[in-house]
């Protein structure tokens, strides 16, 4: 019952999103939408952003359910921005609002954790220091994130494949050498 109750929600802040704008959008307009009551509201979610943050990770999450985990980090941070080029409106709406920080923050989240599966895939021996595969997953996430804004800056006029083809460029197998070098400069 609660996903369901997170669901209404949701549904009900992407509607209200397509009538008038993130500012002017209050707690009670997303309830009195979805025929619940504010407690109900604040029962699972802090604010609005809090709400924003729990629509992107769920959908998101929702579509690799099926995924094989043998994918490159690429293929799968596709899941994102695929959410995000299928809800093109509501995802440049909060973009372009107050709420751009709770988009950033799943963008990074999500993409960290798919980087850092790579990265453990690469570092099959498990010495890389925890300091180094950080240093990794922020570098790759880094660029990821700064090619992820200028996407939705220019108002996502590329597909998502598109990106992950430019992205592409950038493959695990230099993941993999970033993490043998940095083992390789341990032993020296």
């Amino acid at each position: 019952m609660s996903d369901l109750t997170k669901k209404s929600l949701a549904n009900a802040l992407k509607e209200l999103v397509a009538e008038k704008p993130f500012s002017k959008i209050t707690i009670s307009d997303i309830t009195n939408r979805a025929g619940l009551n504010r407690h109900t509201f604040y029962y699972h979610f802090r604010d609005i952003n809090d709400l924003v943050s729990w629509i992107f990770s769920s959908e998101v999450r929702e579509q690799e359910k099926d995924e094989s985990p043998l994918r490159t980090w690429q293929e799968r941070v596709v899941n994102l921005l695929e959410f995000s080029y299928r809800e093109k409106s509501f995802v440049l709406t909060i973009f372009h609002s107050e709420a751009k920080e709770s988009i950033m923050r799943e963008f990074y989240s999500i993409s960290y954790a798919r980087i850092s599966e790579a990265v453990d895939a690469a570092d099959y021996d498990r010495t890389l220091s925890a300091s180094d595969k950080n240093f990794i997953v922020t570098f790759v996430n880094c660029g990821f994130l700064g090619v992820a804004t200028q996407w939705l800056e220019g108002g996502m006029r590329q597909n998502p494949s598109e990106i992950i083809d430019r992205l592409s460029l950038f493959t695990d197998e230099e993941v993999v050498k970033v993490v043998k070098n940095l083992k390789e400069g341990r032993k020296n």
